[in-house]
């Protein structure tokens, strides 16, 4: 480890810089403050466990928080008020929280939780208040008082226990360089910010900084120095190689000794062995001796120097130990011989999943390798959503990961905004979409007329809002006008593609939910069928899930489903046309249904219909299967390779792209048929891997991106897969023409 100084490491460091961003100004961004309470050292003093840090940024990132602004007490995006809430939740029951106070209440896994944030925000604006506390006087200046005061402040926002000792020691540095600038005049609380800043980054700047005490703990990589009065445990000693110890005479012309030396002048040779033998002498308990023995890249082997074979000599080393230099080599055969050697590759993983795994015995000081035995689990009590295995058929190998590594949940990448919303992206418009359309599908079956005109529309959608609104989830002002006219007109067009389907579903029975198997509903809001069981070789297997909006009518089952379709695959533009993904799930619940012999039906609107009259805004269709048998059998397929303990993965993307262009092909208007003989030919698939290698990296999720396997399992990727998997997509769908 390299010397490093105290600004580029120190907690106490980013502690005070982030604290001085938060006294700048009357505004404080809600990113500074997550990073204070980040910090150890404030962790300490208010007493929160490292642990529940995770817990409290999502319960921050929950209420809707945004910044804190002086002059702005009202607005919801406040800090303070999101404090607020956040501490009436968890006093007051949902109902009182509303109608008392208009609060929407905020889940709370703990209610120490809110206690630690109230003390936290309470402890931040004192010290604030303190540290700005010299512009209260009539002479803005530093006084040995005001000092005193920044002293206190801080160390009400830190503690430096035993366990940061170091930072303690830098916190008295710090102090003792401030108090040269006692007395000094300021214009505003601005430039003392700025100074408070300056005069932390310049004093920290200076201050060497290493990790583990310097020389007493940790590791020290440094030249051979004079190491007499500090013992080292172990000591290990590089470069011993022929000719490059102890080096060579100073022949410069400015070494003015170099032709009439004095009995006590030192050579540079001499100083160098000087201080092996001082460094043999400071080791306690090993000492160890190393030089580059051999170039593998250009066979040549390399000597060490006389003083290394001499120290063989004296204690009697017969043989040198031969160590590759990377942790990754190979040469680590992990034999018993090299094993009590110490010669342990740290990359262990890497050797054993790519050479022959039962010849790599594990090491017990790491695990016990009884305990790698797989335990192969009851099949016949196994279960497995509808939704993942959805997923699985869009993704094998990213779901194969995330299986392998319990990461059950959907990645989001949400865009960071310090500021208020000014406007809703699709996803959160469609969320609050969502709550209107739950409030207008079950009017569907009334014997009554459709009633769901703008004003009904507006009836509906206002209270909504208004709980957003106080959530901090809505935008304020002009820019919440806007967006409210917008979702009143999505919901009008939506209105109207719903009061079609009413003479089809007036007089049939609306579920809030249907599931297939026990997914933990109440029996008054969710109709339950049973699991369905799939055959497997190794047992029994059990497909569930849920449904929500489903229509019972003259036998039927109509899913009415809130979610823009594809009716056919298209070229990919930005992942919005991602045919093979976005289908994958209505598919597996239509060919669950079909195989559970029941008539099953999916009538899909988009939830953010489009205006223009040529853009397809509702799909109705279904899964039109033989017979229930032939179900079955592709949901034992799909299981059984979701099952298999080796990954598999198949370029769903570049599939879509190689169908659009070689397999589907144009026979008139608006008319496709399929050059079915495409799904046979591997070579011409290979050859189009190879081709668009590149694109297909870049369209990976990130996970599968960093598999180390993923470039060969690219290229062992076949057709077939998607003449099993996908193409049933297509011949199965029947389309209801309007």
């Amino acid at each position: 480890m390299t010397d490093i100084n105290a600004n580029e490491a120190s907690l106490l460091y980013r502690g005070l810089m982030n604290f001085w961003e938060i006294c700048s100004g009357n505004f404080v961004r809600k990113n500074d403050l997550l990073k204070l309470l980040r910090n150890p050292l404030l962790q300490k003093k208010i007493r929160i466990h490292s642990e529940d840090v995770q817990e409290l940024e999502k319960l921050i990132e929950t209420s809707g928080v945004r910044y804190e602004e002086s002059g702005r007490e009202n607005d919801t995006f406040q800090i303070s008020n999101g404090l607020k809430r956040i501490r009436l939740s968890s006093i007051l029951s949902q109902e009182a929280a509303w109608t008392k106070y208009k609060i929407s209440q905020i889940p709370l896994e703990s209610e120490e939780y809110s206690l630690h944030l109230t003390l936290f925000w309470e402890t931040v604006l004192k010290v604030k208040k303190d540290i700005l506390s010299f512009f209260a006087n009539e002479t803005i200046r530093w006084t040995s008082e005001y000092l005193k005061v920044v002293q206190t402040s801080i160390e009400e926002l830190f503690e430096f226990s035993e366990e940061y000792e170091q930072e303690a020691k830098l916190f008295h540095s710090w102090l003792q360089s401030l108090s040269e600038w006692e007395g000094i005049q300021l214009q505003n609380p601005e430039q003392g910010i700025s100074l408070l800043k300056f005069l932390t980054e310049q004093v920290f700047n200076q201050i060497p900084y290493r990790k583990g005490a310097y020389l007493t703990g940790g590791v020290t990589i440094s030249l051979l120095q004079p190491m007499r009065p500090i013992p080292f445990k172990h000591i290990y000693v590089l470069g011993l190689g022929e000719g490059k110890f102890p080096g060579s005479d100073d022949i410069s012309q400015l070494n003015l000794r170099k032709h009439f030396r004095e009995e006590w002048d030192i050579s540079k040779r001499e100083i160098q062995e000087f201080l092996l033998w001082e460094t043999i002498h400071s080791a306690k308990e090993s000492i160890t001796f190393s030089y580059v023995g051999k170039n593998l890249q250009e066979d040549k082997t390399f000597e060490p120097c006389s003083h290394f074979l001499e120290i063989m000599e004296f204690l009697e080393v017969k043989d040198v130990v031969r160590l590759p230099l990377h942790s990754y080599s190979i040469k680590y055969e992990h034999t018993l011989r090299e094993l009590k050697q110490g010669l342990v590759s740290y990359d262990f993983a890497r050797v054993w999943v790519n050479g022959k795994r039962k010849d790599h015995p594990v090491l017990d000081r790491f695990q016990n390798p009884d305990e790698l035995i797989k335990n192969h689990s009851d099949l016949s009590r196994s279960t497995i959503d509808v939704k993942e295995l959805s997923q699985f058929l869009s993704d094998p190998l990213d779901t194969y990961l995330k299986r392998k590594l319990a990461m059950y949940l959907e990645e989001e990448y949400a865009e960071e905004n310090e500021k208020e919303p000014f406007y809703l992206d699709a996803i959160e418009e469609t969320h609050i979409l969502k709550k209107v359309h739950a409030l207008m599908i079950p009017d569907l079956v009334l014997e009554k007329p459709w009633v769901w005109d703008q004003e009904k529309i507006v009836q509906a959608v206002t209270p909504i809002l208004e709980k957003e609104k106080f959530s901090a989830k809505f935008p304020a002002s002009v820019f919440g006008k806007i967006q409210e006219a917008d979702l009143v007109q999505y919901l009008v067009k939506t209105s109207e593609h719903l009061s079609e389907w009413k003479p089809l579903f007036q007089g049939g029975k609306y579920y809030p939910y249907l599931s297939l198997g026990d997914t933990g509903l109440p029996d008054a809001i969710c109709k339950k069928l049973p699991a369905l069981k799939v055959p497997l070789e190794s047992g029994d297997f059990f497909l569930q899930g849920e449904w929500e909006h489903v229509i019972e009518k003259e036998g039927n089952l109509y899913w009415l489903f809130s979610k823009s379709l594809e009716e056919k695959p298209s070229e990919d533009y930005f992942g919005y046309k991602d045919y093979w993904k976005v289908m994958s799930f209505p598919f597996l619940t239509g060919v669950a249904f079909a195989s559970s012999n029941e008539n099953f039906k999916i009538y899909s609107f988009k939830p953010r219909p489009s205006e223009e009259s040529k853009k397809k805004n509702i799909l109705e269709f279904e899964y039109d299967i033989k017979s229930s048998s032939l179900g079955m059998e592709y949901l034992t397929k799909i299981v059984t390779e979701y099952l298999k303990e080796e990954p598999i993965f198949f370029p769903r993307r570049a599939f879509l792209s190689y169908y659009v262009k070689n397999i589907q092909v144009s026979s008139g208007k608006n008319k496709t048929v399929e050059d079915l003989s495409k799904f046979e030919d591997e070579s011409v698939w290979i050859r189009f891997l190879k081709e668009e290698l590149n694109g297909i990296k870049e369209n990976l999720s990130p996970l599968v991106k960093l598999y180390p396997k993923t470039p060969e399992l690219i290229l062992q990727s076949r057709i077939r897969w998607a003449k099993y998997f996908y193409k049933p997509l297509l011949n199965w769908k029947k389309i209801y023409e309007r």
